[in-house]
């Protein structure tokens, strides 16, 4: 009884690792890995320029600011 668990579970192991460790091997078709098509050449199909936008940084987008005003007579308080 104990030699058939131990072919039974070999077995297992082995079918285990044929079905796992060989799917890839045969591939017919090129699929795209990342997102998008390429030609025969390899090329990307959609050659788009990208191009990086511009932006300055002015000032600490954090930074608390305490929205102040100062009346005619003088007189600074929050806004409101």
């Amino acid at each position: 009884m104990k030699t058939v668990t131990k072919y039974l579970m070999a077995l297992m192991v082995i079918t285990a690792i044929s079905f796992t460790g060989c799917r890839e091997t045969k591939k017919e078709e090129t699929k795209d890995d990342h997102g998008h098509e390429h030609n025969e050449d390899g090329t990307h199909m959609n050659e788009e320029k990208v191009e990086q936008e511009e932006f300055q940084v002015e000032k600490d987008s954090m930074e608390i600011k305490e929205e102040t005003h100062t009346h005619d007579n003088g007189e600074a308080h929050h806004d409101h």
